[in-house]
């Protein structure tokens, strides 16, 4: 099906084109070819190209945000970047305290998507809605984007019927009256990244207290887990050759480990965040970068992690 769509705004005016086809197969469902021009009647402060649209309410790492019997709601679970530069990046989505707002500077993007990485229903325990079935949506820019980011817009909610995630692609260069901008771009809609892993992908993470079982527990400290796949580590033993590789805009990181889930075809990279030392009354989240390196060379995706 091809679809011509006018768009007509006060700041703006464009046309688009859509081609949509049916996709069967092992990637089955609807992949969206899309030509887009947008002329710009007055200055933009925040111009947002190839948006995307979801529904955070709770997942395994802020559980306790919902008073929810089923085990995790929402339409995606993390925000995917492929970068220019090779980078693959994943981002779990928050249900944050207040409204937030995240750029990852991306110049020449790959793709981008708002992505559902959970597939077991039993995650979920829904069989309403089936949010282990819900699509994928990834971004394919089919030209050179130049300089940008991608940017993250995250509402806070406190039920599953708001889509409270937007994500978009913002140029560099300022959006002022008389540009015009032609992009043309595929959007797909599957259940995973049309593109193939090049390394072990994050596909969970947990928090709980700090510390060791059996000892005395730290106060204001917790304990991260991240289980990735084994992509690239197949055979591999835990051993000092792969390493656990965190840094943090604030607090102190330890006990750092990485290791084959046991009787798993999965890994776990584990470590504690320590938050004692910053003021109580304050609100700013944590930033948090996680990847596993083996042999000195990253052996996963970066993992971009924001607590509150």
């Amino acid at each position: 099906i091809t679809t011509y769509a006018l768009l007509e705004s006060p700041r703006a005016t464009g046309a688009y084109r859509i081609v949509s086809r049916r996709q069967d197969g092992a990637a089955k469902g609807v992949v969206q070819d899309i030509s887009a021009d947008i002329f710009l009647r007055r200055d933009v402060e925040r111009l947002g190209v190839a948006p995307l649209t979801s529904m955070y309410w709770f997942g395994k790492h802020d559980r306790h945000v919902a008073a929810d019997w089923r085990p995790e709601v929402h339409d995606s679970d993390g925000l995917e970047i492929h970068t220019g530069g090779g980078e693959r990046i994943w981002r779990p989505l928050n249900n944050p305290p207040r409204v937030m707002a995240n750029s990852f500077a991306t110049p020449s993007p790959q793709g981008f998507g708002l992505m559902q990485r959970e597939r077991d229903f039993d995650q979920y325990e829904d069989d309403g809605v089936f949010y282990d079935r819900r699509a994928s949506a990834w971004v394919e820019p089919l030209e050179d984007w130049g300089a940008g980011a991608v940017t993250l817009i995250e509402l806070p909610t406190d039920d599953e019927t708001f889509d409270n995630i937007v994500a978009f692609w913002t140029p560099a260069d300022p959006a002022a009256a008389g540009r015009e901008y032609r992009m043309n771009y595929r959007l797909s809609w599957l259940a995973d990244n049309p593109l193939p892993p090049i390394n072990a992908r994050f596909r969970a993470v947990r928090l709980g207290k700090g510390g060791i079982p059996g000892q005395p527990r730290p106060a204001d400290t917790v304990k991260v887990v991240c289980d990735f796949e084994a992509t690239g580590l197949e055979g591999a033993e835990r051993g000092p050759a792969i390493r656990t590789v965190v840094t943090a805009s604030r607090g102190r990181v330890g006990g750092e480990a990485a290791y084959p889930v046991v009787g798993q075809d999965g890994w776990r990279a584990i470590f504690d965040i320590d938050f004692a030392d910053l003021p109580p009354d304050e609100d700013e989240p944590i930033d948090l970068r996680v990847y596993v390196e083996h042999d000195g060379k990253a052996a996963t995706e970066t993992l971009i992690l924001q607590l509150f």
